[in-house]
């Protein structure tokens, strides 16, 4: 049989002569943590199986003579079972008492992360417009929360929050409807969303682990309608002003093949070159970020590296223990101690929006971060770099909890309205 969750107690009876017993079926969500009551006239055989959305089965508890005082649910629970057999003739009852019962209108934890390429499931609950208001929490490291909503306007919708509450962020993230990737995003502020399944981000302000509470009403969902007028191109009106432009822009080009014509013409290779005075300074950054002092020095020393020359900062601290290189991007990692490292990014032409790098290990133990400086969302090997903007540099000094057996790295997040992944090639030796 079967029961819907809720914080209520079911009873039955099981004869001598029932070799197969009884099995209650309750409906659970994803993360829960649930205090059983059980009660069993005689002595009994008890197997707890949590069933998953996929419809397997994990057996949590096996010929168990009491039910445990408590039972966590994983992140891909839809039900919980308790199967139960006895030699005797008994009765039984079993209350199930949670103290949340989830985020939304479903029980259990909401997703912490996108569906992939567009297969939604109903694990992630689509808001309904007849409900106006949504009620969760964000838990003991639990940091992020996933919502879908859809437009159904033809030419899309303006959509944007007039009501929200809690210490989180609110995102609105557009999806390409057909790989789910994300295409637009905004912080509650109104955007304009195509014809489909959409996705509303909820996530701690400042990476806080204690538990917080949210609430927020349904966005408005406004129809778009695109008033542009067609367009003609006028610029042939401006081909003399172009001209004159371009030699203007182009002229000092002239003056620098000048100043470089030994380089250039004899063959001699470009290098760094590096001013007594920047030499010292970027020693001085080297000595503050490698020692333990004052944490503000230290971010504040950060803060001037990402300032300085990207190839002077190379060459003050030497050969990368790993990097990694493309057009648009330039990653170097540097070993500072056994449990220390120091991570510089470099972006060339496209910004990245929605990034986030993992340093992480492929044999060992997994990597367990400790500590960012400046401070970022991180977890476990994870780290959370929001939005990297074109033609700067970032430098994070990374503590570690666990000494890596090796290392690797992986940048992800959105160029250009794609999604975009980068990764060392090779694996490091943290030894070598």
């Amino acid at each position: 049989m079967k029961h819907y969750y809720s914080n209520g107690t079911y009873k039955g009876h099981i004869a001598v002569s029932d070799l197969e017993g009884d099995a209650l079926l309750i409906e659970l969500g994803s993360k829960m943590v649930v205090k059983p009551i059980c009660y069993f006239s005689e002595i009994i055989s008890l197997d707890i199986v949590l069933h998953n959305i996929d419809g397997t089965e994990e057996n949590y508890s096996y010929e168990i003579e009491n039910c445990p005082e408590v039972i966590y649910s994983t992140k891909t629970t839809t039900s919980i079972e308790f199967r139960i057999k006895s030699n005797y003739t008994l009765a039984w009852s079993i209350k199930i008492l949670a103290e949340d019962y989830g985020d939304g209108v479903q029980i259990g934890d909401a997703p912490d992360y996108i569906w992939q390429n567009g297969l939604r499931d109903n694990r992630w609950e689509l808001l309904d417009d007849n409900i106006t208001v949504y009620y969760g929490n964000l838990g003991f490291e639990d940091y992020i929360d996933i919502f879908a909503f859809e437009v159904n306007y033809t030419n899309g919708s303006y959509v944007y929050f007039n009501d929200t509450q809690g210490e989180v962020d609110f995102k609105i993230l557009i999806l390409n409807q057909t790989n789910g990737a994300i295409i637009n995003s905004t912080n509650g502020t109104t955007i304009i969303a195509p014809k489909g399944i959409h996705v509303i981000r909820i996530e701690k302000v400042g990476g806080n682990s204690e538990s917080v509470n949210y609430r927020f009403s349904m966005p408005e969902l406004i129809n778009y309608e695109n008033k542009d007028g067609e367009l003609e191109d006028l610029s042939r009106m401006f081909t003399n002003f172009y001209i004159l432009v371009g030699v203007m822009f182009l002229a000092p080009m002239g003056v620098v093949l000048w100043w470089n014509r030994d380089n250039i013409f004899r063959g001699k290779k470009n290098e760094i070159h590096i001013e007594q005075h920047e030499l010292m300074m970027l020693n001085r950054l080297k000595n503050r970020i490698e020692k333990k002092i004052d944490k503000e020095i230290i971010i504040s020393s950060l803060h001037q590296l990402g300032d300085s020359p990207w190839d002077s900062v190379i060459v003050e601290w030497g050969k990368p223990f790993l990097k990694h290189m493309t057009e648009n991007l330039e990653i170097c990692l540097w070993k500072i101690t056994n449990y220390e490292i120091l991570l510089g990014i470099k972006i060339n032409k496209y910004a990245w929006n929605l990034a986030g790098i993992r340093i992480y290990s492929s044999q060992g133990d997994s990597v367990r971060i400790k500590n960012v400086t400046p401070e970022k969302i991180f977890k476990e090997d994870e780290i959370f770099l929001d939005q990297l903007n074109s033609k700067t540099n970032l430098f994070l000094k990374i503590t570690f909890r666990n000494k890596p057996s090796d290392i690797n790295f992986q940048l992800s997040g959105v160029v250009n309205g794609e999604p975009v992944a980068a990764s060392s090639n090779k694996t490091i030796k943290w030894e070598e």
